[in-house]
């Protein structure tokens, strides 16, 4: 197998699951949402999936998610490398970049630019949110990789 079709195959594992969970999670949230007054939740839940600060997210998550899913095939499957580990690596990076956006938005939105400011803003934003995206990414990307481990092993 080439370096090629290494990466390839790896984005595409990594893009299937991610989109899976996205589709998942985006359901569960539109049934909380429409729960009450379907046209009205309906609205509010479409108008909140077009913030632009949503379309930012999504472009990092699936951008990042591509080129990483690329490196990971290729580390997996032509390097050899511990799926495990890259697995935790890559969720984590993705994490860590989601974590970035929001902290940066939330400082500019707040306008408290004080050390205590700061402080609240990294708690809620970074350690709090960190960690519950890390949890989904880390099942995606055991998945993947997982996937990958085993192709090469064929």
């Amino acid at each position: 197998m080439t370096t090629i079709e290494a990466q390839k195959f790896g984005r595409t594992k990594v893009l299937i699951a991610t989109v899976i969970v996205f589709i998942i999670l985006v359901l569960l949230l539109f049934i909380g949402q429409v729960k009450g007054d379907f046209a009205n939740g309906l609205l509010f839940f479409m108008s909140a999936l077009l913030n632009i600060h949503c379309i930012a997210i999504f472009s990092i998550l699936f951008g990042t998610t591509y080129l990483l899913g690329g490196r990971a095939g290729k580390e997996i499957i032509i390097d050899k490398k511990d799926s495990l580990l890259i697995a935790i690596k890559y969720a984590i990076s993705i994490s860590f970049l989601l974590s970035i956006y929001g902290i940066f938005i939330a400082f500019l939105r707040e306008k408290n630019f004080s050390f205590i400011g700061l402080i609240a803003i990294l708690k809620i934003h970074f350690f709090d949110l960190f960690f519950k995206m890390d949890i989904s990414l880390l099942a995606i990307w055991f998945w993947a990789t997982n996937k990958m481990k085993n192709y090469a092993e064929k």
